[in-house]
């Protein structure tokens, strides 16, 4: 009788630990699944970021480039103090500090 108690004991021991081990397959699986979505989802990201960067570099470079152009025609009149109303001698000492 203490055998057959014995064997019913580790039979459901072992059951237990089947259980257990296809939670912990499933949980795995679970866990796949979303480290790929999660993957999809940096290149995503990635891919936007790298547009946005070619757009700050297009403005940087062309607009920039355009702005400097047509601000090579304007010509300041030397009697006039026109760098005191932009104020940037203040500016510039603040960037000092």
């Amino acid at each position: 009788m203490s055998a057959l108690l014995n064997s019913l004991s580790v039979g459901f021991k072992t059951l237990n630990i089947q259980k257990s081990a296809d939670h912990i397959s499933q949980t795995l699986a679970n866990v796949k699944t979303e480290f790929g979505k999660f993957g999809g989802i940096l290149v995503k990201a990635q891919k936007h970021l790298q547009h946005a960067t070619g757009n700050i570099d297009e403005l940087l470079n062309r607009r920039t480039s355009a702005i400097e152009r047509t601000l090579r025609h304007i010509e300041l009149s030397e009697g006039e103090p026109m760098l005191d109303l932009l104020q940037f001698q203040e500016d510039e000492e603040e960037y000092e500090d």
